[in-house]
């Protein structure tokens, strides 16, 4: 019961764990998909100004052009470092499970060999 009550507190660990990880995945996400409709915004509202602005100055224009695809860059750069993240927090997940599985093998087996000696001792 020792090694069953370690083995719950190791998974229940490991589930807290990956369920801090889901969070954190999540929130970025939530906070990358609010960046992403503001930029949805902004660029529709730089495309209004940008019609107003042709009418009044093309070099005007260009000036508004040039800040979007300054924007569009910062944004692209942004949703690559969101998939890196992503990426790790995959891979560290993967890590934090793969421990767990062999922290749950090593207590089986230690399980198992206690089993074994505890049988030959009443059979002694």
């Amino acid at each position: 019961t020792k090694l069953k009550k370690e083995l719950e507190v190791v998974m229940e660990n490991s589930r807290k764990e990956a369920e801090k990880k889901a969070a954190e995945s999540a929130k970025k996400a939530k906070s990358l998909e609010a960046a992403a409709h503001e930029a949805r915004e902004e660029a529709t509202k730089l495309k209004k100004e940008l019609v107003l602005v042709v009418e009044d100055s093309k070099k005007e224009a260009e000036t508004i052009a040039a800040k979007a695809a300054e924007k569009a860059k910062a944004l692209e750069a942004a949703a690559n470092e969101a998939r890196e993240e992503a990426t790790k927090l995959k891979t560290e997940l993967t890590v934090i499970v793969e421990s767990s599985k062999k922290e749950v093998e090593t207590l089986a087996t230690k399980a198992a060999e206690n089993a074994k000696i505890l049988e030959a001792a009443a059979h002694e």
